[in-house]
Protein backbone atom coordinates (compact mmCIF):
# COMPACT_ATOMS: atom_id res chain seq x y z
CA UNK A 1 0.00 0.00 0.00
CA UNK A 2 1.44 3.36 -1.04
CA UNK A 3 1.63 6.38 1.24
CA UNK A 4 -0.40 9.11 -0.48
CA UNK A 5 1.26 12.54 -0.05
CA UNK A 6 -0.44 15.87 -0.79
CA UNK A 7 1.88 18.86 -1.23
CA UNK A 8 0.40 22.07 0.18
CA UNK A 9 1.41 25.73 0.10
CA UNK A 10 4.93 24.98 -1.08
CA UNK A 11 6.92 27.49 -3.12
CA UNK A 12 7.29 26.24 -6.73
CA UNK A 13 10.96 25.26 -6.37
CA UNK A 14 10.30 23.19 -3.24
CA UNK A 15 7.16 21.67 -4.74
CA UNK A 16 9.13 20.49 -7.77
CA UNK A 17 11.91 19.09 -5.57
CA UNK A 18 9.48 17.20 -3.32
CA UNK A 19 7.50 15.92 -6.31
CA UNK A 20 10.67 14.42 -7.80
CA UNK A 21 11.74 12.89 -4.48
CA UNK A 22 8.32 11.38 -3.70
CA UNK A 23 7.68 10.03 -7.21
CA UNK A 24 10.95 8.10 -7.01
CA UNK A 25 9.89 6.19 -3.88
CA UNK A 26 8.36 2.72 -4.31
CA UNK A 27 6.22 3.10 -1.17
CA UNK A 28 4.90 6.61 -1.88
CA UNK A 29 2.47 8.19 -4.29
CA UNK A 30 2.02 11.87 -5.07
CA UNK A 31 -1.67 12.55 -4.34
CA UNK A 32 -1.53 16.09 -5.72
CA UNK A 33 -0.66 19.67 -4.89
CA UNK A 34 -2.67 22.65 -3.68
CA UNK A 35 -1.87 26.16 -2.51
CA UNK A 36 -5.06 27.74 -1.17
CA UNK A 37 -6.45 26.55 2.20
CA UNK A 38 -9.86 25.55 0.78
CA UNK A 39 -8.20 23.65 -2.10
CA UNK A 40 -5.93 21.88 0.40
CA UNK A 41 -8.94 20.73 2.45
CA UNK A 42 -10.88 19.58 -0.62
CA UNK A 43 -7.91 17.82 -2.20
CA UNK A 44 -7.01 16.06 1.04
CA UNK A 45 -10.42 14.43 1.11
CA UNK A 46 -10.75 13.75 -2.60
CA UNK A 47 -7.29 12.20 -2.93
CA UNK A 48 -7.50 10.27 0.36
CA UNK A 49 -4.07 11.64 1.32
CA UNK A 50 -2.27 10.00 4.23
CA UNK A 51 0.20 12.85 4.74
CA UNK A 52 -0.09 16.53 3.88
CA UNK A 53 3.31 18.17 3.43
CA UNK A 54 2.68 21.81 4.31
CA UNK A 55 5.02 24.80 4.20
CA UNK A 56 4.80 27.12 7.20
CA UNK A 57 6.63 30.38 7.70
CA UNK A 58 7.31 30.13 11.45
CA UNK A 59 6.73 26.59 12.71
CA UNK A 60 3.38 27.41 14.32
CA UNK A 61 0.33 25.29 13.62
CA UNK A 62 -1.38 26.94 10.62
CA UNK A 63 -5.17 27.17 10.58
CA UNK A 64 -5.51 24.81 7.62
CA UNK A 65 -3.61 22.14 9.58
CA UNK A 66 -6.15 22.34 12.40
CA UNK A 67 -8.98 21.95 9.90
CA UNK A 68 -7.26 18.99 8.25
CA UNK A 69 -6.75 17.27 11.60
CA UNK A 70 -10.36 17.88 12.63
CA UNK A 71 -11.90 16.85 9.31
CA UNK A 72 -9.67 13.89 8.41
CA UNK A 73 -8.49 12.22 11.59
CA UNK A 74 -6.28 9.71 9.75
CA UNK A 75 -4.20 12.44 8.08
CA UNK A 76 -0.79 13.44 9.37
CA UNK A 77 0.36 16.99 8.70
CA UNK A 78 4.08 17.34 8.13
CA UNK A 79 4.95 21.03 8.35
CA UNK A 80 8.20 22.31 6.88
CA UNK A 81 9.41 25.57 8.39
CA UNK A 82 10.80 27.45 5.41
CA UNK A 83 13.24 29.78 7.13
CA UNK A 84 14.98 27.29 9.39
CA UNK A 85 14.51 24.24 7.12
CA UNK A 86 13.13 22.14 9.99
CA UNK A 87 10.14 19.86 9.86
CA UNK A 88 7.40 19.30 12.43
CA UNK A 89 4.74 16.61 12.58
CA UNK A 90 1.22 17.55 13.61
CA UNK A 91 -1.00 14.65 14.54
CA UNK A 92 -4.54 14.41 15.81
CA UNK A 93 -4.85 16.76 18.80
CA UNK A 94 -2.01 18.84 17.35
CA UNK A 95 0.88 17.09 19.03
CA UNK A 96 4.05 18.86 17.89
CA UNK A 97 6.90 16.45 17.21
CA UNK A 98 10.17 18.08 16.01
CA UNK A 99 11.70 16.04 13.21
CA UNK A 100 14.97 17.85 12.61
CA UNK A 101 16.40 19.21 9.39
CA UNK A 102 14.11 19.11 6.38
CA UNK A 103 16.43 17.48 3.85
CA UNK A 104 14.88 15.31 1.11
CA UNK A 105 15.95 12.08 2.80
CA UNK A 106 14.90 13.42 6.20
CA UNK A 107 11.45 14.29 4.86
CA UNK A 108 11.02 10.85 3.32
CA UNK A 109 11.88 9.32 6.69
CA UNK A 110 9.48 11.74 8.41
CA UNK A 111 6.63 10.84 6.02
CA UNK A 112 7.15 7.15 6.68
CA UNK A 113 7.38 7.72 10.44
CA UNK A 114 4.23 9.88 10.40
CA UNK A 115 2.16 7.18 8.74
CA UNK A 116 3.46 4.52 11.10
CA UNK A 117 3.01 6.55 14.29
CA UNK A 118 0.04 6.35 16.63
CA UNK A 119 -1.29 9.17 18.76
CA UNK A 120 -1.55 8.26 22.43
Amino acid sequence: MSIRVLLASLPPVLRTLFEEVIVGQPDMELAGAATEPLDILINAGQTRADVVLLAVPNGELPGVASHLLNEYQHIKVLAVELHSQHAFLYQLRAELVPLGEASPSGLLDAIRAAVNSEVA
